[in-house]
């Protein structure tokens, strides 16, 4: 980690196209105002942690569930342990409606 000292209306640039600038220091509070690209996500330290959080909880999927879709008869489970994972380890799943037969359609 850089660590570096700074004083009110001062700034770091990141990059070419970041720029942080202290904008005041009032107590134990650090005011910074941040200047980058639409593009570029910049969250809290906090928020970021808890987004994080829950994208974890919601990843955390019981297969089992699947399972019981599969039993459906109007459901197919595929889990392809084979493909890539995604961003958390977890396998790629497809749950697809399956197709009814038409005895007529013969």
């Amino acid at each position: 980690m850089l660590v570096l000292a700074r004083k009110s209306n001062e700034s770091i640039n990141i990059g070419d196209d970041i720029v942080i600038t202290v904008l005041s220091i009032e107590g134990g509070t650090v005011k910074l105002g941040v200047e980058a690209p639409k593009e570029v996500k910049l969250l809290r330290g906090e928020v970021y942690e808890r987004i994080t959080k829950a994208n974890l909880e919601a990843a955390d999927t019981d297969f089992n569930f699947f399972n019981t879709l599969a039993a459906d008869s109007m459901v197919a489970v595929q889990v392809d342990q084979s493909a890539s994972v995604t961003a958390c380890d977890r396998p790629v799943v497809s749950v697809t409606r399956k197709r009814k037969k038409n005895p007529e359609s013969r």
